[in-house]
């Protein structure tokens, strides 16, 4: 089942029973949204997953997008502890990582997808890539 992680929101207790929409795991965390799409459908319960599934959903859609080349270089980027927002890339996850020149904030697994690119390409030039 491929779900988004948008489409779903914390259970208000915390947790629930289940099963989960997607590995059928007893407890869950998150539910359904009530969309303009799910409202013009016909009525059903709320799909309910597990914590679990729903970091995987995350993960999975910011591993789909990727930063063009050569907008920063990984290897002068820092990692922040500071609270920076979600990643300006994926706009899933908690951005720990900054590039000081563009400001550029961005979670862990874009930058490691951006690490595995600019390995593969043998890594920017000091001009920027141009």
């Amino acid at each position: 089942m491929s779900i988004r992680s948008a489409d779903y929101t914390p259970i208000d207790r915390g947790f629930d029973s289940g099963p989960c929409a997607c590995c059928g795991t007893k407890w869950v965390n998150y539910q359904e949204r009530m969309t303009h799409a799910r409202l013009a459908g016909p009525p059903r319960s709320n799909l309910k997953i597990c914590s679990k599934c729903y970091e995987a959903a995350k993960r999975a859609e910011a591993a789909s997008f990727r930063m063009l080349p050569g907008m920063v270089n990984p290897a002068l980027m820092t990692r922040i502890s500071a609270d920076l927002g979600k990643c300006r890339l994926c706009n899933t996850q908690r951005a720990v990582w900054k590039d000081p020149g563009s400001g550029i904030a961005i979670c862990e697994t874009c930058y490691q997808h951006l690490s595995q690119d600019e390995g593969a390409r043998g890594g920017v030039s000091g001009d920027g890539g141009f």
